[in-house]
């Protein structure tokens, strides 16, 4: 890993000094292949909660990593409840519009379907993903929630 430069991770586990937080298999390998960290290294965890906590990979293995938190380093700040109603776009727009509202610190995405969009389906799983991923790239302390697909005539009121 780049000297200076700290992982950061989404985990949903409580965060407190001394805890050990066991991360899953996605994470064990974003750690360990993809930014070629190894035990010791400095890592940063947030779980929208507890605010931002600095601490060091213990163990990391193929499908699993465990980290010790140490001191926290920001207090968590809710920010505004501000909400993005969209119609679904194709997915690399899609995507992309989940990256920079997350950066923009919207606090939900919701996927409302209109007469007119041409998007049948949207995958929300991916569309959670890559509010997580753009919270741990952007500093943000929160993910964005993302609500379940409505129909417009039922999502506006009156």
């Amino acid at each position: 890993m780049e000297t200076g430069r700290r992982a950061r991770l989404y985990v949903e586990d409580d965060l407190g000094r001394g805890r050990a937080v066991a991360l899953d298999a996605d994470r064990a390998h974003y750690l360990g292949h993809v930014l070629r960290a190894a035990s010791g290294a400095p890592v940063l965890l947030f779980n929208g909660r507890d605010g931002e906590w600095a601490g060091r990979i213990e163990r990391l293995a193929k499908r699993t990593a465990t980290v010790t938190v140490e001191e926290r380093l920001r207090a968590q700040d809710d920010g505004a409840d501000l909400w993005l109603a969209f119609a679904p776009l194709k997915r690399f727009s899609i995507d992309l519009l989940a990256e920079k509202a997350t950066e923009l610190g919207v606090s939900a995405l919701w996927p409302i379907l209109t007469e007119r969009t041409q998007v049948a389906r949207v995958n929300l799983a991916r569309l959670a993903a890559n509010v997580v991923e753009a919270a741990q790239q952007s500093g943000r302390l929160t993910v964005p929630r993302v609500p379940d697909c409505s129909l417009l005539k039922t999502a506006l009121p009156g």
